[in-house]
């Protein structure tokens, strides 16, 4: 009997020692004191883009503006995500839209 409990006993450490517990979104590894270690694996917190791409940024400055499109490329206006579109309107004049990603507003400068 007592060499079961024992057996049992020693068990029950193995498999405490390699338990992994789930805190909401975060999964952490007892033995891991490193927060760099942790894993989030909860995508719900990410932000949702409404502009996803850049053909989809070129087809709404195209339309918006209704101006020729030079060049789209991904940006960063203000700490936010997007698209920083280069326009030519029909008088001949250069301007530039910055398409931000996740409210899909667009900003000429």
């Amino acid at each position: 009997m007592r060499q079961n409990l024992a057996l049992i006993i020693v068990c029950l450490l193995i498999l405490y020692s390699n338990q992994t517990y789930a805190f909401g979104s975060v999964y952490v590894n007892h033995q891991s004191t490193n927060p760099s270690l942790f894993k989030r694996i909860d995508e719900s917190n990410q932000k949702k883009l409404i502009v996803q791409s850049r053909k989809q940024a070129t087809s709404m400055v195209k339309k918006q503006y209704n101006a020729r499109v030079l060049s789209v490329v991904s940006a960063k206006s203000n700490g936010n995500s997007g698209y920083k579109a280069k326009l030519l309107d029909k008088n001949g004049t250069v301007f530039y839209v910055f398409i931000n990603a996740e409210t899909g507003r667009m900003s000429r400068s």
